[in-house]
């Protein structure tokens, strides 16, 4: 990058837009040989190279950013999965410990609990994965 860079600054502005763009040599009658130029606005090579350099570069960098907002992305993600199922398990807790305190026993609390977890659960689960 920085070679090229200083190969273009070393152009003459000239240079930078104009140059032989084919050589070719053909015989002649009077001298044996002659070399003509063709001459036309082209831009130098050198500034060719450099401008698809710098065209990659910002491809790169763009690829490395997306790549780096989509890891960044699924973390968030996972996070607020965890989150979630974090207060799912307070809020089941908390019922629990609400409905010992109302006076069911702890054996009458399970069985209840397992019942209601056997049809609650599956239900939920099913309309989630009916987009409910």
């Amino acid at each position: 990058m920085k070679w090229l860079r200083e190969k273009v600054q070393e152009l003459d502005e000239q240079a930078l837009v104009w140059g032989t763009t084919a050589e070719s040599e053909k015989e002649s009658d009077k001298n044996g040989r002659e070399t003509s130029y063709t001459v036309s606005a082209k831009p130098s090579v050198w500034y060719s190279l450099y401008q698809a350099e710098r065209a990659h570069l910002v491809a790169v960098c763009s690829a490395a950013l997306k790549a780096g907002v989509e890891e960044r992305k699924v973390r968030l993600a996972e996070s607020q999965g965890d989150l979630v199922v974090a207060v799912i398990r307070r809020i089941l807790d908390g019922l629990y410990a609400a409905l010992l305190a109302a006076g069911l026993t702890a054996d009458q609390l399970a069985d209840a609990w397992q019942t209601a977890v056997a049809d609650v659960v599956p239900r939920e689960l099913r309309a989630i994965a009916n987009g409910a």
